[in-house]
C-alpha cells in the first residue's frame, strides 16, 4: 500500500505540473521508474508529445518528475546543472526573480550568497533543479557571476528630450576650484536636455501607490525592510526607473555601502545607455526628469570615496559638473577633497 500511495503522489505532482489526464501521467511515470531501474523502457504512448518542460531545463524521462509543493519526490535522480544568463528584476536575502534572457521566461531561483547581485544585474546561474507550485516557476542553484550589461537586458533606453542652448552659470569659485575640463566647456552654451523619467507608479490594488514615497515614509519610521519591499516592487516593474536605484543606495549606504555603489552602478549605466559615448550637452537639475541620473551618479561617486577609491571618485564629481554646473548636489566640495587625495568624512557627503 505504501508503494502505491507513493506512485499515486508522483503521478499527482506530474498532473499539477503538466496538466495531463491520470492515464497519460501514470504511463510517463511507470516509464521513467522502470528506466531508473535499469528495465526495458515501454514503447510512448500515443496520446501525443509529451508537453515540453522548461527550455533551458529540459530532462529525460527518469528525471523529469519534478517535486511538489513539499518537496522533491521520493525516487527522482538528480539532474546535471544548466547554465544560463538572465537578468535580476528583485532580490531578497536567499531568493531572486529573474527573467531568462535567451526567452523571457520569469522564475524565483534561491541560492547563496546573493549581497553582490542587485536588480539590472545579468548573471550566469547554474540551475540544478526546477520545479512548479502554485503556478510559479521556481528553480535552486548557484550565481557563478553577476555583471553590469545594459544591452543584454533587453530594455529599451530612456529617451532624452531637447530643450535648447543653455548658458552655464555656475555658482561663483576661485578657478583653482574648478577641475580643468569644466572649463573649456563654459566657453559656449552646450544644449540642455532632459532624460525621460521612467513614472514611478504601478497599481496597487485600485489605486496608484507612489512607492518612492512609500518608502521614503516608511524609513523615517524605522521601517527599512518594508522600505527595501517598496523599492524591489517598483524597479521589478520597470528596470529602468532610475530613481529606484538611487533609493535603493541610499537606504543601504550607512551601513553597506559596497551594496550601494552596486545599486548606483546600475542606475548610472542605464542612464548612460540612453545618453550613448559621445553625449556632450547638459543635464541640469533644474529639469526634474535629470535628477534621478544625477542622483545614482552622485551616489556613485560617495560610495567610490568612501570605499577608498578616491582617484575614481574625483572623476565621477568631476563628470557631474560636467553635466550640471549649477552643482545643486554640492558636487565642487566633494571633488575638491577627493581631489586632494582626502578620505571620505560623513561631514563631507552623504547622499
Amino acid at each position: 500500500m505504501t508503494v502505491k500511495r507513493d506512485l499515486k503522489r508522483i503521478i499527482r505532482a506530474r498532473m499539477a505540473r503538466t496538466g495531463e489526464p491520470f492515464t497519460k501521467a501514470r504511463q510517463h511515470v511507470l516509464r521513467a521508474r522502470r528506466e531508473s531501474q535499469g528495465a526495458t523502457p515501454a514503447p510512448p504512448a500515443a496520446a501525443g508529445p509529451e508537453p515540453s518542460a522548461e527550455p533551458q531545463l529540459e530532462a529525460t524521462a527518469a528525471t523529469a518528475v519534478m517535486s511538489d509543493a513539499s518537496g522533491p519526490t521520493r525516487g527522482a535522480q538528480p539532474r546535471s546543472a544548466v547554465v544560463l544568463e538572465a537578468a535580476v528584476l528583485r532580490r531578497g536575502a536567499r531568493s531572486m526573480r529573474v527573467r531568462v534572457l535567451s526567452t523571457g521566461e520569469e522564475l524565483t531561483v534561491r541560492a547563496r550568497e546573493l549581497w553582490h547581485v542587485m536588480p539590472g544585474h545579468v548573471v550566469t546561474l547554474s540551475l540544478v533543479r526546477q520545479w512548479r507550485q502554485r503556478g510559479h516557476v521556481y528553480g535552486a542553484g548557484e550565481v557563478q557571476g553577476a555583471r553590469v550589461d545594459v544591452p543584454a537586458l533587453g530594455v529599451p533606453p530612456l529617451g532624452l528630450q531637447a530643450h535648447g542652448p543653455l548658458a552655464t552659470e555656475e555658482r561663483s569659485s576661485p578657478a583653482s576650484e574648478k577641475p580643468r575640463a569644466t572649463h573649456a566647456l563654459e566657453v559656449a552654451p552646450r544644449t540642455a536636455w532632459e532624460m525621460q523619467e521612467v513614472p514611478p507608479r504601478i497599481e496597487a490594488s485600485d489605486d496608484a501607490s507612489d512607492l518612492v514615497l512609500e518608502s521614503l515614509e516608511r524609513k523615517q519610521r524605522g521601517d527599512f525592510t518594508g522600505a527595501l519591499r517598496a523599492l524591489m516592487a517598483l524597479v521589478a516593474h520597470d528596470l529602468r526607473c532610475l530613481d529606484a536605484h538611487a533609493h535603493l543606495g541610499n537606504l543601504v549606504f550607512q551601513s553597506y555601502p559596497e551594496h550601494a555603489l552596486l545599486h548606483y552602478e546600475i542606475g548610472v549605466a542605464i542612464g548612460d545607455f540612453a545618453l550613448g559615448p559621445d553625449f556632450a550637452g547638459l543635464l541640469p537639475w533644474s529639469l526634474e526628469g535629470n535628477r534621478p541620473f544625477l542622483r545614482c551618479l552622485h551616489g556613485w561617486g560617495l560610495s567610490l570615496w568612501r570605499l577608498g577609491r578616491i582617484p575614481e571618485a574625483a572623476r565621477v564629481f568631476e563628470r557631474l559638473l560636467q553635466l550640471n554646473p549649477a552643482d545643486e548636489q554640492q558636487a565642487r566640495r566633494c571633488w575638491a577633497q577627493a581631489q586632494a587625495g582626502n578620505a571620505w568624512d560623513a561631514d563631507e557627503g552623504a547622499p
